[in-house]
């Protein structure tokens, strides 16, 4: 009989956290289809975007998107999504606009716009101190892993092209970082705030050399000039100007 019993309690118990899940699942749902845009973005990428196992999203990013909805009087949403896959589907993804790192490729044909750049930060290369590497001429016949459509890209290629190596693209930095802490190869080139936060759980990397040439641009990119990335620029410019944007940027140490 105690075994009947408590088999109907768990079954109940089942049937109770399914429903918790699916009503989430409809919440989450339905504050994206009451929005009156959708914002794409990468995920895992601190201190520009993070959220946790309940969706709570933090990073300079959301304070930014907060204040500019605030101010032009409009409601948004966040995504997930990669700035490769947004080039690929021309924004038919369900996103408004991109924001964060996303150089256009001088061979795409997609019509993609963008604001001005609202923060620009440093590349970096890091390797692992038991690979040996401590300065850059070492890179030869290595790989070097970085983030696609990006400054990190940009360095890793003119890295790989100088020192006789190959460089890697991810769809973002942190499948980029992983891929490199898992051993597959023997440096990454990454967002140098991206590196920070990476590092913390990883003290055998070193930086081995910043980039003096090239950098990351976060700014939000359309597919076609839309009326909303008119907004955003206006929106964006104010932020500057009275310098609540600088105060967002101190927040997270990136000033």
């Amino acid at each position: 009989m105690k075994r009947k019993i408590w088999i109907g309690f768990l079954m109940i118990l089942c049937f109770m956290l399914w429903g918790c899940s699916l009503s989430k699942t409809k919440q989450d749902e339905t504050e994206t289809e009451k929005a009156d845009y959708i914002i794409g973005v990468e995920g895992q990428n601190a201190p520009y975007y993070v959220a946790d196992e309940k969706g709570n999203a933090s990073g300079l990013y959301v304070d930014l998107m907060e204040k500019l909805g605030e101010k032009g009087g409009y409601s948004f949403a966040f995504t997930e999504v990669d700035s490769s896959a947004f080039q690929a589907t021309a924004g038919e993804n369900g996103c408004d606009v991109f924001l964060g790192v996303l150089e256009k490729e001088t061979s795409d044909m997609t019509e993609l716009f963008q604001t001005s750049s609202f923060y620009q930060s440093g590349v970096c290369l890091v390797a692992r101190s038991e690979d040996g590497i401590k300065k850059c001429k070492e890179l030869r016949n290595t790989a070097i892993d970085a983030r696609t459509a990006s400054g990190e890209a940009d360095f890793a290629e003119y890295l790989a092209m100088k020192y006789e190596a190959d460089a890697v693209v991810f769809a973002d930095g942190k499948t980029a970082w992983d891929d490199f802490i898992q051993g597959n190869t023997k440096a990454v080139v990454i967002d140098e705030n991206n590196c920070q936060e990476f590092m913390n759980d990883n003290p055998s990397v070193n930086v081995i050399k910043t980039s003096e040439q090239y950098h990351n641009f976060h700014r939000f990119t359309a597919v076609g000039q839309t009326e909303f990335l008119a907004v955003l620029e206006s929106g964006i410019a104010e932020l500057q100007s009275d310098g609540t944007l600088d105060d967002f940027l101190q927040n997270y140490g990136l000033k």
